[in-house]
């Protein structure tokens, strides 16, 4: 069966995706990044200890299992903890997070490549954060024994009838999967109609909770103030992670409203720091001045009044949530969408504002709605209305924040009930 699988991939490489990664491979180094890696060939590591691989997919799963890492050596000192992402902003971000672990890039779904890579790695367990089902690698865990586990599973109803079909069409990836810890009951049954067994799944709430940081230290925020110009008595807006032509109606709103607010900044990040020059080509076609996060500081003039800042880099957003008067979170105003992580500025009691399409975080915004801690903007009318109102009503924004901080905390748990678990299910087993 493992061959079915590497027959289409092969056969989707070669019509449809190899065109489209050539074009953006000349275009961003991005997309060639850690190729041998990919092919399986990762470093080496050493036989004679239990290992554990903690694959995330991307830069925004990074963080989600820091608490449950911390655990984990404490409870299983003698343990090697490995990690791998799929993209380069992944695997820059777990170095930060993970000092002293090995962390490389996960390799592509193909028999050879992730038998190399097993062979390699060695692993007596392996993790999956969130929603990453990969049918051969999951199938080559299985044959060799090595127990698979989800963790923070979070799946939409869309992704659900493609894991479904994935799971029917290849019932050894299925069965690999000892166990699924979910965010909600609404992920649990999606999860259970995808093919994972009603046994295997336990509902241990969201670790996004957990990571989260509730302050930021002084020495942080005053150098982005420095770097940002920020005076005493400026107002900020940060639109964090935003995608499309989000950015467009941001500038747009910032333009109107600095007529009533002079001192109002705008910063920008994009959630995907490469389309950072797009965004800023798009928005000086609308006539706005604009400043990249890697320009400041530099010699040269410091930034004006006017300009739109642009996030860069990776690893800020935090302490640039901390210097909000109010935060918008972006992949949300426009369908499909889906939405981004509301809970980080949340958890720095800031006023947030998000979109309407927010699919993959339902349970973070209805545990945020049922506190009366967050905002929807169904357009960018209505998103205008918001901004003003928490601009002009200060004490509204603070409550607005602190009851946003108030359901993140009463929300965290999940690290010991995953930990529970993982343990209970024999994925790993304390010395």
């Amino acid at each position: 069966m493992k061959y079915i699988f590497d027959a289409l991939y092969i056969w989707l490489l070669t019509f449809f995706l190899m065109p489209r990664w050539l074009f953006l491979a000349v275009r961003s180094r991005r997309y060639r990044a850690g190729l041998r890696q990919r092919a399986g060939f990762v470093p080496p590591m050493p036989p004679g200890c239990k290992r554990l691989w903690i694959h995330c997919a991307s830069v925004g799963e990074a963080a989600v299992p820091v608490r449950v890492v911390e655990q984990l050596k404490k409870a299983c000192p003698q343990w090697d903890i490995v990690f791998s992402s799929c993209t380069d902003t992944g695997v820059g971000r777990l170095r930060k997070l993970y000092p002293g672990s090995e962390v490389f890039y996960f390799p592509f779904d193909l028999s050879p490549c992730v038998e190399t890579a097993l062979g390699r790695v060695k692993p007596a367990a392996f993790l999956l954060v969130e929603q990453e089902i990969w049918p051969n690698m999951l199938a080559a865990c299985r044959r060799r024994r090595i127990p698979a586990a989800i963790i923070n599973g979070r799946m939409n109803e869309r992704s659900s009838h493609l894991v479904r079909a994935l799971l029917r069409l290849f019932p050894q990836a299925r069965k690999a999967v000892e166990l699924c810890c979910v965010r909600s009951m609404s992920d649990a049954g999606r999860f259970e109609y995808a093919g994972i067994e009603r046994c295997k799944i336990v509902n241990t709430g969201s670790l996004k909770y957990e990571a989260l940081d509730t302050h930021v230290p002084e020495a942080s925020l005053a150098g982005l103030r420095d770097l940002f110009r920020l005076r005493p008595g400026d107002m900020v807006i940060v639109a964090g992670s935003t995608h499309g032509s989000e950015e467009i109606v941001l500038a747009r709103i910032w333009e109107r409203l600095r007529l009533r607010y002079p001192s109002l900044r705008l910063i920008i990040a994009p959630r995907h720091i490469e389309r950072s020059a797009h965004v800023a080509d798009v928005l000086r076609g609308e006539g706005c001045g604009v400043r990249f996060r890697t320009e400041l500081g530099k010699c040269g003039k410091a930034p004006g009044r006017d300009v739109v800042f642009i996030m860069d880099t990776i690893g800020e957003l935090a302490a640039c949530y901390a210097l909000a008067t109010v935060v918008f979170v972006g992949r949300s105003l426009f369908p499909p969408g889906g939405g981004q992580n509301i809970m980080e500025p949340a958890a720095l009691a800031r006023p947030v504002v998000t979109g309407l399409y927010t699919s993959n975080f339902k349970p973070e915004l209805e545990a945020l709605t049922a506190a009366g801690g967050v905002r929807v903007a169904e357009n960018e009318a209505q998103l205008e209305e918001i901004l003003d109102f928490l601009l002009k009503n200060n004490r509204d924004a603070e409550e607005l924040g602190g009851r946003a901080q108030r359901a993140v905390l009463s929300n965290r748990g999940a690290t010991a009930d995953t930990m529970a678990a993982l343990v209970a299910f024999a994925v790993v087993l304390p010395e």
